[in-house]
């Protein structure tokens, strides 16, 4: 899986409105995996991975990943109707439930006009049930194209995120999330129309948005580097190789 050209896409395109680190996990923040070795032999998925946060209380955060598209569609899966791709949200109750119906789905947008049948997760970005999507699809309100469809999400008990936070697994940053889900809906598009690209390991908007998170502010936090530095982080690289290595096996078609 290749990621060059999506590199050069986000490198072209202006930052988010707004991206800054943030101590607090908030709904609607985005979570990223800082770089190095900690997913090079266990979750490989979560390696440089961009999770948007749904929910959080004191007892449970949940998550989706946004940076792994997989090549999987609903009609493969033996979903009627038409063919909605699929992204990896997460190992819980995900693509690999034995059964579609034992799959939970999110359905991410960024229309206006569907927010009075949706909930908000963060200003302009909203969660719709996945059959409600489907109906406006089927009256010709919406094309599948309109949405994201994410099978399976992300799941922290009790101040566990908290923790990986405070061990430095994690950068929590506010990103404009809306421009966010708006170039990856425009990338799926391009991807879909070069087949021969193969699948999109999702590093590109990684480091899209990781090296802009506090671009031209003081560094205080001691982990932050930059990108020349994290391309030297011990490890990375064969972290890097052992994602795609997973993404073949587990979100490339047969």
């Amino acid at each position: 899986a290749g990621n060059g050209l999506l590199e050069e896409r986000y490198e072209s395109n202006s930052a988010p409105q707004f991206a800054y680190s943030s101590p607090v996990i908030q709904q609607g923040c985005v979570l990223m995996a800082r770089p190095g070795d900690t997913f090079v032999d266990h979750q490989h998925y979560f390696h440089k991975s961009a999770i948007l946060i749904l929910k959080h209380d004191d007892e449970f955060d949940r998550g989706i990943i946004i940076n792994r598209p997989s090549g999987f569609n609903t009609r493969q899966l033996g979903v009627p109707g038409p063919a909605w791709n699929i992204w990896f949200g997460g190992d819980c109750e995900g693509l690999r439930a034995p059964h579609y119906t034992g799959v939970r789905t999110f359905c991410l947008h960024v229309s206006e006009e569907f927010a009075d049948m949706s909930k908000e997760v963060e200003r302009g970005v909203y969660l719709i049930r996945f059959d409600a999507a489907q109906d406006l699809v089927s009256q010709g309100r919406a094309t599948p194209d309109d949405f994201m469809l994410f099978f399976g999400y992300c799941g922290w008990g009790r101040n566990q995120l908290q923790r990986e936070l405070d061990a430095g697994v994690w950068k929590m940053a506010s990103i404009d999330s809306r421009i966010v889900v708006k170039e990856l809906r425009e990338e799926s598009k391009d991807l879909r129309a070069m087949p021969e690209i193969g699948l999109d390991d999702g590093i590109g908007l990684w480091r899209h948005l990781y090296s802009r998170v506090d671009a031209g502010m003081p560094q205080k936090d001691p982990r932050e580097m930059t990108m020349m530095g994290i391309d030297a982080v011990e490890g990375d690289a064969f972290a890097d190789a052992m994602l795609r290595q997973w993404l073949i096996q587990n979100l490339t078609p047969p």
